[in-house]
């Protein structure tokens, strides 16, 4: 994992979010990864969804990108950073898509390390930030993931951002 720095949301109001399908459209990649998994007969060929080469496939959600800029501009929230199950090997590729496709803040992106469980991790770092965030607005787009940080103090949830 790179070292971060998380001093930087002391008294802040941080918006926390997901990347793939909150933040980032990976459905080509997925399915592309799901389509080589059938045929080597497993569901999905990782190996394939976590190359940085293949990040290539992903496209911005246009609406999530003017949204981030939006509250960040506007003043909803001081600071950002990305929380996502993409294993800590993929970290450079992955701020480098960010910073390609004019992402507030690319280089604030904290990725899990291998066999950690994608909900464990994601609450972890969110209790790490609520030590120092004033408030956290978290976004993603998974059920299974929300439900396990409610009831985090200083935390608010979200399914997806939206006007």
């Amino acid at each position: 994992m790179k070292y971060f720095d998380y001093t930087i949301f002391q008294g802040k109001t941080v918006l926390a979010m997901d990347l793939d399908m909150s933040a980032v459209n990976n459905r080509e990649r997925r399915r592309q990864a799901e389509a080589r998994g059938q045929a080597q007969g497993t569901e999905v060929d990782y190996t394939f969804f976590f190359d940085e080469g293949n990040l290539s496939m992903d496209q911005p959600m246009p609406e999530q990108l003017a949204l981030l800029w939006q509250a960040l501009q506007g003043g909803l929230v001081d600071e950002g950073v990305y929380i996502s199950s993409r294993p800590d090997s993929m970290w450079y590729g992955s701020a480098t898509w960010l910073h390609q496709h004019a992402y507030p803040f690319p280089y604030h992106l904290l990725l899990r390390g291998q066999f950690q469980k994608t909900e464990d991790f994601k609450r972890e770092e969110l209790q790490v930030i609520a030590c120092y965030a004033a408030l956290i607005l978290f976004v993603d787009d998974s059920a299974k993931t929300r439900d396990a940080v409610a009831g985090l103090p200083k935390v608010l949830i979200f399914e997806r951002l939206a006007y």
